[in-house]
């Protein structure tokens, strides 16, 4: 705090920040493990592909897709916009 001169609220606001970014990320990580382990491949598969067009070159295993995918939703939940485009299709999800 000291060594970079910053007044106390930036610095605070900056930890704040990012302790979300990692609570974003732990539970997007965890939404997508629950959504591997209670569905089939094809399933998974489908459902992920539904969101990009054939032409994009998106395959279903693309690890960066999923993560943005995944973080979406859960960025959506948190934030309370509603889903519109994306949504759960199980109770485990």
């Amino acid at each position: 705090e000291s060594y970079l001169n910053l007044p106390p609220f930036m610095f605070r606001m900056f930890r704040v920040f990012c302790i979300v970014l990692y609570i974003v990320h732990m539970t997007a990580c965890s939404y997508w493990l629950v959504k591997e382990l209670t569905h089939s491949r094809d399933d998974t598969d489908a459902w992920f592909l539904s969101f990009f067009s054939a032409s994009s070159g998106v395959s279903s295993s693309d690890l960066y897709h999923q993560y943005v995918l995944a973080t979406y939703f859960i960025n959506t939940i948190f934030s309370t916009v509603g889903f519109g485009d994306i949504a759960p299709d199980n109770s485990e999800e």
